[in-house]
């Protein structure tokens, strides 16, 4: 009864969640694939995109520290 979307109790059937599992692996691939292509047509953008966001996380790890010294 694959084609069935819920059983008696309410529940999602296996094909339901079998979708779902396979749509997140679908989208996680798609997403690599298009990192990997914008690496390799614009390594310069690529690398000033990456150095930004670890100047984001440095600085909120900052922040984070200089909070709890504070409060301490």
């Amino acid at each position: 009864m694959l084609y069935n979307k819920t059983d008696m109790a309410g529940n999602a059937s296996t094909l339901g969640w079998w979708f779902a599992v396979n749509l997140k692996k679908l989208v996680g691939f798609v997403v690599v694939i298009f990192v990997l292509f914008w690496i390799i047509s614009k390594p310069t953008s690529a690398s000033g995109s990456v150095n930004n966001l670890m100047g984001n996380l440095r600085d909120a790890g900052n922040s984070v520290v200089t909070f709890i010294s504070h409060t301490v």
